[in-house]
Parts: C-alpha cells; sequence; structure tokens
C-alpha cells in the first residue's frame, strides 16, 4: 500500500515579480525607434572640441612660420619689385612705393625696384634677368591683372610658372570681396613658383597691394622661401 505524502499535493515555489528595471530584450519594433535625443549639454562639447581643434591648428602654423623666420635669417628675403603701367612713373607709382614701405623690415631687403610697360616682351625681359640673379628670393609685380586690353602681366608669368599657387588668388579674391564685394571677380592676381622663387602679382590698386601684402605676403612669405630653400 502507497504512503500518502505529507502536505498533500507538491506546492509550486512562488514566482518572482519581474524588475519593471530589468532590460527586456529588444523586439523587432524596438529596433526601429528613433535614437534618444543629444543632451543638452553635446552642442556645448562639440563646439569646445572644435574651438580646441582650431585654436592648435592657428598654433600650429604660428610655429611653422617662427621656425621659419629663424632659418631664414635677417635679411635673407631679398625681393625685387615691379610696377606695371603705361602711365605711371617713379613719382606717381604708389603701389610700387606702398611695395617698398611695406617690405623695410627684417627678414625683407629689396634688390630692386622697376617700372615697366605692359608690354609682354618688356615684361618677360624683367622677369628673366630677376631668375638668373640666385640672390633674389622673391619677385613681386603689381598691375595688369585685370581684363582689360592692356592687361597682359598673368598672360606672361604663366608661362614662367613651374607650379601655380591658385590659392593665393583664391583667398585675396575672397578678402577683397569683404571690401568691394562682385567686383573682386574682376581681379585676376595670381602667384606662383619659377626656379624656386616666388612669385606674385597683384592689382594695381594700394588698396589692393595693401590688403595682399598684410594679409597673405608679410605673414606666409618666410614659410614660403623657407621651404623653397630646401
Amino acid at each position: 500500500m502507497r504512503r500518502r505524502r505529507r502536505g498533500g499535493r507538491r506546492r509550486r515555489k512562488p514566482t518572482r515579480p519581474q524588475d519593471p528595471q530589468q532590460q527586456q530584450p529588444l523586439t523587432p519594433e524596438d529596433s526601429q525607434a528613433a535614437p534618444e535625443p543629444l543632451s543638452p549639454e553635446a552642442p556645448a562639447i562639440e563646439e569646445h572640441a572644435e574651438e580646441h581643434h582650431h585654436q592648435r591648428a592657428e598654433t600650429v602654423v604660428e610655429e611653422h612660420r617662427a621656425r621659419a623666420a629663424v632659418a631664414v635669417g635677417a635679411g635673407r628675403i631679398v625681393c625685387a619689385i615691379i610696377s606695371v603701367s603705361d602711365t605711371r612713373n617713379a613719382r606717381t607709382d604708389v603701389s610700387g612705393r606702398t611695395i617698398r614701405n611695406s617690405l623695410t623690415k627684417d627678414p625683407f631687403r629689396i634688390k630692386k625696384s622697376t617700372i615697366v610697360k605692359d608690354e609682354p616682351s618688356d615684361i618677360r625681359r624683367t622677369i628673366l634677368d630677376l631668375l638668373g640673379d640666385d640672390e633674389v628670393k622673391v619677385i613681386i609685380l603689381t598691375g595688369g591683372t585685370g581684363i582689360g586690353s592692356r592687361d597682359r602681366t598673368i598672360e606672361v608669368l604663366q608661362n614662367f610658372f613651374e607650379k601655380e599657387l591658385h590659392g593665393f588668388g583664391e583667398i585675396f579674391r575672397n578678402l577683397s570681396y569683404r571690401e568691394i564685394g562682385p567686383a573682386a571677380m574682376l581681379s585676376r592676381a595670381s602667384a606662383g613658383i619659377a626656379r624656386r622663387k616666388f612669385i606674385a602679382c597683384l592689382p594695381g590698386s594700394p588698396q589692393a597691394v595693401t590688403l595682399a601684402l598684410e594679409k597673405i605676403l608679410i605673414p606666409e612669405l618666410p614659410h614660403i622661401v623657407d621651404m623653397l630653400s630646401r
């Protein structure tokens, strides 16, 4: 005869209530849900990171310029200036004088400054003479960059450029646009490298010359000349 178990039927172990915070497995519907929005602090963190990156980039550029200035040395950036004009003379050549006055301090030194007619043969001959001068590292021209029938400086220079620095013209026109508006597009200001020398052609306007010198050339020329000397 079988013995009955004590207590009758066996009691089932009570199930524990599920923790509402316990992570549930994702359903297909959950996977399609939109991501949670970023916290209010996220844009500020991103902006701070971008600002830090920008500051670091500026610091690196300044360090490059400082090392280049030391490497080049005092009076080592020997410059030549060419004013291209059919009408200007030594007294009325304001743009040429502006360039000379801007390059009086170290590390710049001016070896030659001249005025030539806006004739391709005259411009070409003058540039050839300067390219043959081992001491000259920088040649700056002013005038002949417009769209008039007598503006032919750029066409002459393009025959000499081994590497054209398109960024110079792009930056110059961008800066010029902020001052004179859409008329900036009429300038064909250009720069390039020939026989390890830097050549820049600026507009004939004294204001444009000052803009190019102060914002682009003077800060960057030591770096350019240092790179070309390696």
